[in-house]
């Protein structure tokens, strides 16, 4: 009896510690993951959304990227780019000012972990629904991470080009 309770007991104190360890050092595809998450939050707001809540998804927004950042996007509206993190964040400005509201949302995530464990790659098909239009707005993209630190950081988003 005594070693059936010793061996629960230990089997739920190497459990609670793999837990533990999944918490305090989660691996580099679920930080990016959890980054990529956070970028569509940030960069989505509604048509009511108070100017400090946007203001201050800003500057979180601007927390997830390098200082020298670089943004390619090809779209049927025209090609845009933005070099540094103040661009960027001009641009996202720009954005609330000119729709109503955004949706942005990630599928198809793929998260390559580079061999060095120092800078990943994502790619994802970006879902935009922007308020007022009638038809929603797809885009793969490639993001390049860059570890800094603790932290993933973007330091590039550009379009990801598919053979059709």
């Amino acid at each position: 009896m005594k070693l059936a309770f010793r061996l629960i007991l230990l089997a739920i104190v190497v459990a609670l510690g793999a837990w533990l360890w999944t918490v305090l050092f989660p691996s580099p595809e679920k930080v990016i993951g959890k980054r990529l998450a956070a970028v569509a939050h940030d960069v989505s707001f509604g048509a009511n959304e108070n100017p400090l809540a946007i203001a201050s998804k800003a500057g979180t927004l601007a927390e997830l990227f390098t200082t020298n950042v670089q943004v390619t996007l090809e779209a049927s509206g025209g090609d845009r780019s933005f070099d540094g993190r103040d661009e960027l964040m001009q641009a996202a400005a720009g954005a609330h000012a000119a729709v109503s509201s955004l949706a942005v949302q990630f599928m198809d995530i793929t998260i390559t972990v580079a061999p060095d464990r120092q800078s990943a790659t994502a790619s994802v098909v970006v879902h935009v629904r922007v308020g007022g239009e009638k038809d929603d707005f797809l885009q793969p993209l490639k993001f390049s991470f860059q570890k800094s630190g603790r932290d993933w950081l973007i330091r590039k988003v550009e379009t990801l080009h598919t053979l059709t």
